[in-house]
């Protein structure tokens, strides 16, 4: 299986229909399109072999005060439970992002089937509402421990390059 283009063009219209601003897109090894609307950003990514194509989203710290504050507490059981609670849905698969023992911020995806006849732009805007909404939570969950020392917006920002592929799903 190959990339279709009436899917990808399909994909392409429907995200600028639903607002997003297309910012980016490469077809190797992967199709891979970056959406942004205002500062949420989503990824549409079709692996060849795959009958599905992936919609996700990357919250990666950067800010050494920020991991700083992770790094004393990523192994307390009533963060990482915490976490969990807060990223865990039915109707999305989550990472967490831990390089070098530090904790780093986590990814959402969902996967959709659009080359099925029935797909439309409700099934796409349930696929961004639930990656949205987990994203969210796991947002306020971390602020409530970055906000006491730092600004959240100095401390969590989104990395747009993680791919489904580099991920392992919870």
């Amino acid at each position: 299986m190959t990339h279709n283009e009436e899917t990808i063009k399909k994909l392409k219209e429907l995200a600028k229909k639903y607002g997003f601003e297309i910012i980016q897109e490469t077809f190797q090894p992967v199709w891979q399109c970056v959406l942004k609307q205002g500062e949420f950003v989503l990824i549409l990514e079709h692996r060849n072999d795959d009958e599905f194509y992936y919609v996700f989203h990357t919250l990666k710290i950067t800010d050494e005060d920020t991991l700083m504050i992770f790094d004393k507490i990523k192994d307390d059981p009533q963060f990482i439970f915490g976490i969990r609670s807060a990223l865990s849905s039915p109707f999305t698969q989550y990472s967490v992002i831990i390089e070098n023992g530090r904790f780093l911020g986590f990814n959402i995806v969902k996967k959709i089937f659009p080359e099925s006849q029935n797909f439309t732009l409700e099934n796409f805007d349930s696929a961004i509402l639930a990656i949205g909404n987990v994203a969210g939570l796991g947002i306020t969950y971390l602020s409530s421990f970055v906000t006491k020392n730092n600004s959240v917006k100095q401390g969590i920002v989104e990395d747009k390059v993680k791919t489904p592929s580099d991920m392992m799903f919870h």
